[in-house]
């Protein structure tokens, strides 16, 4: 037996999961997965504890103390589980070590209070796994920021790390791996003017304050170096670019918003930056660069004091900052959802698209938050999609939508039904993994109603964020999408590979559809194939179009997308 329970507990009653979806869950996952009671006592426990923690899933649900004898007691603070699990109102995490026969591991714990409709706590569900390896690489990430005080790796104008400093914290960073990495090519704008108005000496405060200021917007893991001149870079690990554009809107807000003093002269400086992101795994100065300079000079050409993101390898869109234009309207593009083994096109997904200079969905986003209009835009997206729905496969096939999580809670129910009624074939909503936060009880409640109605919703996204556990488990969504990072390659990956084999594991074991998304090539279709994964979405398959070409493309019916 994979994982073991103790009997007549509470855990039958987990979100309505039985034993065999459980263990079937357990069996697919890296981490431990476990169950505790109101009182703290674990009911369940899955056969991962023996790697992760060093003891078996009978002698932990045997001895209550002995989990809490792994962890040293300077670190029980840590244990949420040994809080009153009453006051604990949405899911928290913590990391902590433990002690272990080859010596010390870290690990980090997710987990989450189920309640009943009463607020009565019925179980605490967590996730326990292994993160000695990131650890070690922040660690020695740290250690190498320490010692570069050496003028060799730091700049002795501003105090940051010079181009020398900034390879060696890339490195370390990269050793962390699977995640991305999003990089800022930051310059000031006009620099040879102030150099020539006003002198070198207010030039070197003009460099020493954006430093400083741009050093205050980042967090503690963020590198930022100077590379020469009135150029800087800043590294920011585990980042995606819609992130990054927002940390990139506030340095240029503090540079631009303040004037700067320097000897009795006010001096106003502002920076163009140039936003990119990086691959998991490749950090390097010279590939940060090439990802963000593009974008930057593209800043430059549309007026400066700006940020500028890589909408895609050829055309960076700008985003002036920090005042930015609001969205009144978009364009909907249609993508395939094909069977794997013989190309039939099962759904279609309608793609929002901005206005010119902001088209890819980051930036438009991203502008529509320096706006506060985030919602707006949302719902705009939302119904340009569902008008563009009855055109698409005549409207037989069911219709795809992207939805923020905000949006679908903030919107009445009755309103969204009246939208999906419009879509003949069905509606389904995707919800984006990546921003799921907040109280999920709150967000399974409402989806619950919409599958009442006929709305179906699909989390999108699976595969990377560390939440995907919880919201699959809690949210009950009737399609996951796989995250592309995974898919990608996967098929000269045997680790990507085996976490796509995993992943169709537990979806079938909840009874969820799971699709394959960003299939580009016929050996990553083969590969999935020979998975057993039967549903797919990629460039391989059919790329997003405009809707009047789609449905020519398609032929308006669910016919096979290309031969």
């Amino acid at each position: 037996m994979s994982a073991e329970t103790v009997p007549g507990t509470a855990g039958a009653e987990f979100a309505d999961f039985d034993a065999k979806s459980l263990h079937t869950i357990a069996d697919h996952l890296d981490e431990v997965l476990w169950l505790r009671q109101p009182t703290g006592r674990l009911s369940f426990v899955s056969r991962q504890s023996v790697a992760v923690l060093g003891a078996a899933p009978p002698q932990l649900l045997e001895d209550p103390d002995l989990w809490p004898r792994l962890v040293p007691a300077e670190w029980h603070h840590r244990l949420v589980w040994r809080q009153p699990l009453q006051r604990l109102e949405r899911s928290t995490s913590s990391e902590y070590p433990v002690r272990v026969r080859d010596g010390e591991r870290w690990v980090q714990e997710s987990c989450f209070p189920v309640r009943d409709g009463s607020g009565r706590l019925l179980q605490l569900i967590g996730a326990t796994r292994d993160v000695t390896g990131r650890r070690r690489a922040e660690q020695a990430l740290r250690q190498r920021l320490e010692q570069a005080h050496d003028l060799a790796e730091r700049d002795p104008l501003t105090g940051l790390l010079n181009r020398r400093g900034l390879e060696h914290a890339a490195r370390e960073l990269s050793r962390g791996g699977g995640q991305d990495t999003a990089v800022l090519l930051i310059d000031c704008d006009d620099f040879k003017r102030i150099n020539d108005v006003h002198g070198h000496d207010a030039g070197d405060e003009v460099l020493v304050q954006i430093a400083t200021r741009t050093r205050n917007q980042l967090r503690p893991t963020d590198c930022l170096g100077r590379l020469g001149g009135d150029e800087f870079l800043a590294v920011l690990p585990q980042t995606r670019l819609g992130e990054a554009m927002r940390i990139a809107q506030r340095i240029t807000a503090a540079v631009g918003q303040t004037p700067i003093v320097c000897r009795g002269q006010t001096l106003s400086a502002t920076i163009s930056i140039g936003a990119g992101s990086l691959p998991p795994g490749c950090v390097s100065i010279g590939a940060a660069l090439a990802s963000a300079d593009a974008s930057l000079l593209a800043g430059k050409r549309c007026g400066k004091n700006r940020v500028v993101a890589q909408a895609d390898a050829n055309a960076p869109a700008a985003v002036p900052a920090p005042q930015a234009p609001a969205i009144t309207s978009v364009r909907t593009l249609a993508q395939p959802l094909c069977r794997l083994d013989d190309l039939t096109v099962v759904a279609h997904e309608l793609l929002s698209r901005g206005p010119h200079g902001c088209e890819s969905p980051t930036l438009l986003f991203a502008l529509a938050a320096a706006n506060d209009t985030a919602a707006c835009v949302d719902w705009l997206c939302l119904e340009s999609a569902v008008a563009a729905a009855a055109a698409v496969g005549d409207g037989r096939l069911p219709a795809h939508a992207n939805v923020l999580p905000a949006t679908l809670l903030e919107t009445p129910v009755d309103r969204l039904a009246a939208l999906a009624a419009r879509v003949a074939g069905g509606l389904v909503l995707e919800i984006p993994e990546q921003h799921l936060v907040g109280a999920p009880l709150r967000m399974r409640e409402r989806m619950r109603a919409l599958r009442d109605l006929g709305v179906k919703v699909a989390l999108d996204g699976l595969g990377y964020g560390r939440g995907s556990l919880e919201a699959l488990l809690l949210l009950e969504p009737d399609i996951v999408k796989v995250d592309r990072r995974l898919v990608q390659g996967a098929d000269r990956d045997g680790g990507r590979s085996r976490t796509l084999a995993r992943l169709l594991g537990i979806a079938n074991g909840l009874g969820t559809a799971i699709v394959a998304v960003g299939i580009e090539t016929a050996a990553e279709r083969a590969m999935l194939l020979d998975l057993g994964y039967t549903l797919g979405q990629g460039f391989l398959l059919g790329r997003p179009t405009p809707v009047r070409a789609h449905c020519r493309a398609t032929n308006g019916s669910a016919t096979p997308a290309r031969s």
